[in-house]
């Protein structure tokens, strides 16, 4: 009984420190963690969604975001999001029908990156109040998370998300911060 036992520990303590060796650190040529002026702008006006490389338009009202143009996958709804957290590449979202092009989707990701690590049903509730399923994929790795969400915003749109953890983490820490500071001032 003790041998199982030491070769159960064994076994989770080997898992925890397994490496995803398909993690990425990159997508499209955009550099997770990367700084935001390493991306091509696109050209000004319509011109940016006829782009055929990956460009950065960035929103004029806010520096922490922007939007992707140029992405080679031809089935996305318009263009990807990406969010920049001090300058740096954080997070990027892309945004599919929920049909074949989801199905299509998944089998991209997974022959790109392995299996999820994690998959989940969870339901999500229409605004006529309809309940449905919603398949969650998630790939984790010690840098990126990938979340994949069959039904995302829309219940006829799908998401993938690609985040930069050690930004994110740092993202949490400064919304702790600036809320602490600002408790402090009531």
């Amino acid at each position: 009984m003790r041998n199982f036992i030491a070769a159960g520990l064994l076994a989770i303590s080997t898992l925890a420190n397994a490496q995803w060796a398909q993690e990425p650190a990159s997508i499209m040529g955009i550099e997770f963690g990367g700084r935001r002026d390493a991306i091509p702008r696109c050209p000004p006006g319509d011109a940016a969604r006829q782009a055929r490389t990956p460009c950065l338009e960035a929103d004029s009202a806010d520096r922490s975001t922007g939007t992707l143009w140029g992405l080679p996958l031809n089935f996305l709804l318009g263009g990807g999001r990406v969010r920049f957290i001090d300058g740096r590449v954080q997070l990027i979202a892309m945004a599919v029908d929920r049909d074949d092009s989801y199905r299509r989707l998944k089998a991209i990701l997974v022959e790109r990156y392995g299996e999820p690590h994690e998959v989940e049903v969870k339901s999500v509730v229409t605004n006529g109040g309809a309940v449905l399923d919603s398949e969650e994929s998630m790939w984790r790795g010690p840098k990126v998370l990938i979340l994949l969400s069959e039904r995302a915003g829309y219940t006829d749109q799908s998401r993938v998300a690609f985040s930069y953890r050690p930004l994110g983490q740092k993202k949490i820490e400064d919304d702790v911060k600036r809320d602490r500071s600002d408790a402090s001032k009531l």
